[in-house]
């Protein structure tokens, strides 16, 4: 009996020791070594509120990805993927001058319309290169991409043009104060990619003169472009 209590009072004592030796950590410490292994710092056992949330993670984020892989595949269908694809040409285009523009005193704004007459969908994105002319020849009005008072000012965007269907460009002229010297009759346009020289000549005479150049240099000879747009609301939005 003795030698037992005394193998009993040595394994104790050595426990002891043991628990001595052994690190404290901080409440904050536990806490956060719980958080890292999953286990609660108050009992040791597993967090299993935390693996069920880890789990509807792990299931959220496959069905997050399939989304997404879903929306591309659709773009691909869109606007923005048929942009890619095929770029408008200028002879698949059949151009006008749109109606009559409601505007603030002194302002001159109209509209180039440009319609699909081709048989498949295209893109057009950017600025049109523009130049005026009358029977004189050409007459040097500054254009701007700024937009103004009544021309939008907002960044280009890609426009899809089905068959059939038209996209816009809003121009826009002060009046001449101090008189005007001549007047455009004609407007050749070309698409960003093509050169000016070979665009199509659209025909001004229904305006009326309204487009002049005015005395005064070319300070009051700006002419306002927009980017090609799908309406003509967006052409004059701001």
């Amino acid at each position: 009996m003795e030698i037992a209590s005394n193998r009993w009072s040595y394994r104790t004592r050595a426990r002891s020791r043991v628990r001595n030796h052994e690190p404290r950590l901080a409440k904050g410490q536990l806490l956060a070594l719980g958080q890292c292994s999953g286990m609660s710092p108050e009992s040791g056992r597993p967090r299993r509120v935390a693996r069920r949330r880890l789990t509807q993670v792990r299931l959220l984020v496959p069905i997050g990805a399939a989304a997404v892989v879903a929306a591309l595949l659709s773009a691909g269908e869109s606007d923005a993927y048929e942009a890619s694809e095929r770029v408008c040409r200028l002879s698949q285009l059949a151009l006008s001058v749109g109606q009559e523009v409601s505007a603030a005193t002194g302002h001159n704004p109209f509209t180039i319309h440009l319609t699909n007459r081709g048989s498949q969908s295209c893109v057009v994105n950017g600025y049109p290169a523009i130049s005026f002319s009358d029977r004189r020849g050409s007459l040097p009005f500054v254009v701007k991409h700024r937009g103004d008072q009544q021309v939008t000012s907002r960044p280009p965007k890609p426009v899809l043009i089905r068959p059939g269907r038209t996209a816009f460009v809003a121009l826009q002229k002060y009046r001449c104060d101090l008189g005007n010297l001549r007047a455009a009759s004609t407007m050749r346009l070309a698409l960003p990619s093509g050169v000016p020289r070979a665009g199509t000549v659209v025909d001004l005479r229904s305006l009326g003169g309204r487009i002049a150049y005015c005395r005064g240099g070319w300070t009051v000879n700006v002419v306002s472009v927009s980017p090609f747009v799908t309406s003509i609301a967006a052409g004059f939005k701001h």
